[in-house]
């Protein structure tokens, strides 16, 4: 153990990285499923798809289900996950589930740098003691190593908003010359281009940089952002679509029409988010201590500011919105309490500062640990991965029906690898009304009926058997761990059990 310790001061960043890597890997291999619609949906289901010569979401023009016009997403990322899977099948790995291990790993390295050049910017700004705390925040912070192996594009953005800052700094102490705002900006517009909302936090360095008079710097910036921009959403769309900027005009036009359309959390949600991400009271000082200094350090507070200003006004607020500048903020609000901590010099202020320090520590640890072991919606994974291991390769079709309550869970074919399927979903009255009229059209037969939620199941089985009289129940997938707690704590988290039932004169139906 004294060895450890000795390690430990003589190499604290050491040790802090060993810890972030581990908890990745950790998370990497055995938080399987995924988190919500988006990093998985919108970056596997789409990246996996193309690396097969497949379109399962309709984002390119000519596939046979393309929506034949731009969706609003950048396609950046999941051509980066579609260029690794492809690799990853290259070396003779087929298996869903063990090539989410690998993208969770690859997805990872996003999150690590974040930790590395987290630190090297807390090394640059301010001293030792509190770049070591900064430095295991980014690293054990509960949200950072579990969204870190997720696709979510949020997550993915962060090291770049905090390289382009460290190559700033890096100028302001004279360590590089103007290059340093060109490769700023390149980060900046590598950012822009994984995730397109980080436009806001670009705006707040430009802006610092003409209040402060320096127009070459600004010049430079602007050049490098433009790089990485051009190619990924002005080349790329070209050669998709025929026009340069197609994805982010429907994302802008989507966004100016539709922000009214989800569940919206209420305007004070990101404040009080930032005073609790840390689990312990003591991220009420570190709120603080990021006004405290927010002066000093405009060049970091002021973009953070605009960006979380801008996300508590638009109606559309969703808490992961705010990620990519939460590890910023949480930096400058370390720097600034334990100023405020050292300059009161309050014995009292100091017990409770490292009472709430050490309270991070072992919340943040444990629930941290929890999260890479938990199994994100289970039932819905096992359901396709079931059919993978059935070696369920033809053209067929599956009802998904969840009239027992909540919405239809959309089917992640990835996890069954087999891109052929067509999925009709039941969920209320209106859904059948739709279903009797294709029943009666030509279409690949139903192969596969899943019931999500036991309840009324009875009642469910005797009105679908209307259509399809010779069905067998085939297998039951119970949810388990974090998504059976969490239906547990609120039934609107829509984590239920599944029934698969197999139609067992498949064939015959096919015919008509």
């Amino acid at each position: 153990m004294e060895s450890i310790l000795n390690f430990y001061r003589k190499s604290p960043y050491t040790v802090i990285l060993i810890v972030a890597i581990f908890l990745r890997v950790l998370a990497s291999i055995f938080s399987q499923g995924y988190l919500m619609h988006d990093d998985h949906f919108l970056i596997i289901e789409s990246g996996g798809s193309w690396a097969d010569g497949r379109d399962a979401m309709g984002w390119l023009p000519g596939t046979e289900v393309s929506w034949e016009e731009p969706q609003g997403h950048s396609l950046l990322f999941p051509g980066l996950n579609m260029l690794w899977i492809m690799f990853i099948k290259l070396l003779g790995i087929q298996d869903p589930k063990l090539i989410m291990i690998f993208v969770r790993l690859f997805t990872s390295i996003f999150s690590i740098l974040t930790v590395v050049y987290g630190i090297k910017l807390a090394r640059k700004i301010t001293d030792e003691k509190k770049s070591i705390l900064i430095g295991w925040v980014l690293a054990i912070l509960w949200i950072l190593p579990f969204l870190g192996v997720r696709s979510l594009v949020e997550v993915v953005s962060i090291p770049f908003l905090i390289l382009a800052i460290y190559q700033i700094k890096l100028n302001e102490l004279q360590e590089k010359g103007l290059w340093a705002f060109i490769w700023a900006g390149i980060f900046l517009g590598i950012a822009f281009s994984v995730r397109y909302q980080t436009a806001l936090f670009t705006f707040g360095v430009g802006l610092v940089l003409v209040f402060q008079k320096k127009w070459i710097e600004s010049l430079l910036l602007t050049v490098g952002f433009a790089i990485p921009v051009l190619l990924s959403q002005g080349l790329i769309d070209f050669l998709i679509w025929g026009r340069p900027f197609a994805e982010m005009k429907a994302y802008i036009d989507y966004n100016a029409t539709h922000s009214d359309s989800y569940v919206l959390a209420a305007w004070w949600s990101y404040p009080l988010l930032l005073m609790l991400a840390g689990l312990s009271f003591i991220n009420l000082g570190w709120f603080i201590g990021f006004f405290k200094v927010f002066k000093k350090y405009l060049i970091i507070s002021l973009p953070v500011f605009i960006f979380l200003a801008f996300h508590t006004y638009f109606p559309n607020r969703q808490e992961r919105f705010i990620l990519p500048v939460v590890p910023l903020f949480m930096m400058l609000g370390i720097i600034g309490w334990e100023t405020i901590v050292s300059e009161r010099s309050k014995s009292w202020l100091i017990k409770l500062n490292k009472t709430g320090i050490w309270m991070f520590f072992i919340l943040n640890l444990s629930v941290g640990l929890f999260l890479d072991f938990s199994y994100s919606k289970m039932t819905r994974v096992e359901g396709a991965y079931y059919l993978y291991q059935k070696n369920e390769t033809g053209k067929f079709s599956i009802l998904i029906e969840n009239t027992g309550g909540g919405k239809v869970p959309q089917y992640p074919k990835f996890y069954s690898q087999n891109w052929n399927t067509f999925e009709f979903y039941l969920g209320g009255p209106n859904d059948f009304e739709k279903f009797r009229t294709w029943w009666q059209m030509k279409h690949p037969g139903v192969k596969y009926i899943m019931f999500f939620n036991k309840k009324n199941l009875d009642v469910r089985l005797d009105t679908i058997r209307k259509y399809y009289p010779n069905i067998e129940e085939d297998t039951i997938i119970r949810a388990e761990g974090i998504d059976k707690i969490l239906h547990e704590l609120n039934p609107r988290n829509n984590n239920h059990d599944l029934f698969i039932y197999k139609v067992s004169d498949y064939h015959s139906i096919e015919e008509e």
